[in-house]
């Protein structure tokens, strides 16, 4: 399978899990394929270690991908809440695709027009 069909393949799976529009599923795709998620061992079972506490990671259970974070206490915050989905394995997430956006500060003297 070429790089192009694999990564459109990717794009169609975070569309279904992720409704954010197809270009910037296809640019999660894309970022995710460069950072080597394409490799089955990327992942990392939470039998052979967990990730840092308080560390946001991509996170595989049920058939399903999704983003948590591991609690001080060794539990996962979100998904695992209530022990209802188990998580399998984990793995660091990727720098997203897109610049940071700043919020240019208002001062009180522009919000009274001044």
């Amino acid at each position: 399978m070429t790089k192009e069909k694999q990564i459109e393949e990717m794009a169609l799976i975070i569309h279904k899990i992720m409704p954010i529009g197809l270009e910037l599923s296809a640019a999660v795709a894309t970022d995710l394929y460069n950072a080597g998620c394409r490799k089955q061992n990327e992942w990392i079972s939470v039998e052979e270690r967990l990730p840092p506490a308080g560390k946001g990671v991509l996170v595989c259970f049920d058939h399903f991908v999704g983003i948590d974070f591991m609690r001080s206490d060794g539990q996962w915050d979100t998904f695992n809440a209530d022990n209802s989905k188990r998580v399998t394995h984990w793995m660091p997430i990727p720098k997203l695709p897109f610049p940071k956006i700043s919020i240019p500060r208002v001062s009180e003297d522009d919000e009274k027009g001044r």
